[in-house]
């Protein structure tokens, strides 16, 4: 017995499925650049929420009808630089620091996603944020540099690129290569 050779009819079925195929990626892929980024961590400063060499995607107009919100993570810039932190502090919300710990107007903050239970957060200044901005500050408190530390220590809005959504974890993907 001889196989059945496929015809011209089964070339045309096969390619018209490549073209839909193809033209269907192209669409979900432009779709997603418009509306999302990936973004790598090259710093430490979000560990252990966000490790070097870890992608974020990032929603890009996350913020186009809503303003950020305590524990979103955010992608900003920064004099000229983009960074990436957790919102601390949203208009007119009073940070303080006292005995190794974050206060949001006078209540301590629980804060599960920082290194270790007996993570001190260091800062001998207390922050009022103004309307339109945030105050940021990042997970790995020992080596961020955030808004504790910066001389404009407010992020405007305007400032804001988007929102990390979640966090695609490749940062050991090749490790012991």
């Amino acid at each position: 017995m001889t196989k059945p050779q496929p015809t011209k009819d089964d070339d045309k079925k096969f390619y018209a499925k490549l073209i839909a195929f193809v033209a269907a990626f192209a669409t979900v892929m432009l779709i997603f650049s418009i509306n999302f980024k990936l973004m790598r961590s090259t710093s430490g400063s979000m560990e252990p929420t966000i490790m070097v060499g870890d992608y974020g995607v990032m929603y890009k107009y996350a913020y186009k009808h809503s303003a950020p919100k305590h524990g979103d993570l955010i992608v900003f810039t920064y004099h000229g630089e983009t960074g990436g932190k957790r919102v601390i502090g949203t208009p007119g919300d009073t940070i303080s620091f006292q005995d190794g710990y974050v206060y949001r107007n006078g209540k301590r903050l629980k804060e599960n996603y920082l290194p270790s239970s007996d993570t001190e957060t260091i800062c001998y200044q207390e922050f009022k944020v103004p309307a339109g901005s945030v105050f940021v500050m990042g997970d790995n408190r020992e080596i961020s540099y955030d808004s504790r530390a910066w001389k404009d220590p407010y992020i405007p809005y305007s400032h804001i690129k988007g929102k990390i959504l979640f966090i695609v974890p490749t940062h050991d993907l090749f490790a012991g290569r």
